[in-house]
């Protein structure tokens, strides 16, 4: 189904991507990429309502990742540059978002032994 998504997005068809994404998260509803994926593409759609729920899921399940994995990727670090999620900046809701500090960033004595 990625590959779809990305066949779609080389053709200029970003209806089709964020069908494609939408349905990956329902078949894969545990990767944050997933949910990533596809907030970018409801952001550079103009759909802002739906772009900040899919982020929300994507940062929790990318610190829940981060919980147990350390050096998995942060997504609330990449969400912070992503030029993908410019449409979302202006947004209360994207700025709670990515105000969360980085979750592998604990300190030394909150990590879980």
């Amino acid at each position: 189904m990625l590959r779809a998504a990305h066949l779609y997005f080389e053709m200029g068809n970003l209806s089709k991507v964020e069908s494609t994404l939408n349905k990956l998260t329902q078949v894969v509803p545990s990767s944050p990429e997933a949910w990533y994926d596809l907030a970018g593409i409801r952001a550079a759609l103009g759909q802002k309502t739906q772009a900040i729920p899919a982020l929300k899921q994507a940062l929790d399940l990318s610190a829940k990742r981060l919980a147990q994995d350390r050096s998995a990727a942060d997504l609330v670090t990449m969400a912070r540059a992503d030029v993908q999620f410019n449409p979302l900046r202006s947004s209360p809701d994207f700025a709670l978002l990515v105000a969360q500090a980085p979750s592998n960033a604990l300190p030394m004595a909150e990590t879980p032994r």
